[in-house]
């Protein structure tokens, strides 16, 4: 199952829509980039608007990278992580003071919360003294795509370049192809 998590909106508001999603292992998370400028990186409960530490049993966590959007893009880029395991994710925006603004969420939040709820986890992003990028490029369990319908997650996607910039310029000419189809389409009717 693909569980869709909206990144701002069309009125550009520092929110995830929905902030707390329930997952199983074997769905994925599509996360859907609105207008601003947000991202995606996963953190602590203990250390909100901070990057998960890398460690050898959970990695470095995922991060998405900067994604600008402008009221006027037509495709929204996306970016997918895979559920591997029903731990709770915590993650947050690491642009400017989006995080210390409300700008978190959870994936599978703890069932005995204790107090490690999505409340508490705001509460403490609101006073934490930095927002903190993690270092390096985007990294996650799929590539970053655009999709055409933000609605449906099963919509076709755009492919984009890898994080390297080694595919700008096939990027670039499927994009160019893509669109001389579509005014070929349109010259026949």
């Amino acid at each position: 199952m693909v569980h869709v998590i909206q990144v701002g909106n069309a009125d550009g508001d520092l929110t995830f829509n929905p902030e707390v999603t329930s997952a199983k292992v074997g769905d994925k998370i599509q996360f859907q980039f609105y207008p601003r400028n947000h991202s995606i990186a996963q953190s602590s409960f203990d250390s909100p608007c901070s990057p998960l530490a890398q460690s050898a049993t959970t990695g470095a966590g995922f991060w998405s990278g900067f994604m600008p959007v402008t009221a006027e893009d037509t495709m929204m880029p996306v970016f997918t992580i895979d559920v591997n395991s029903t731990a709770p994710m915590w993650f947050y925006c690491a642009t400017g003071k989006h995080c210390q603004n409300g700008m978190v969420g959870v994936i599978n939040p703890p069932a005995n919360s204790t107090g490690r709820t999505i409340d508490a986890y705001k509460t403490a992003a609101k006073a934490a003294a930095n927002n903190v990028a993690p270092s390096g490029q985007a990294s996650g369990n799929s590539p970053t795509d655009t999709v055409s319908d933000p609605s449906n997650p099963e919509a076709p996607t755009a492919p984009t370049a890898p994080a390297d910039g080694s595919g700008a310029s096939s990027l670039a000419a499927g994009f160019a192809g893509a669109l001389v189809a579509g005014l070929v389409s349109l010259a026949l009717f």
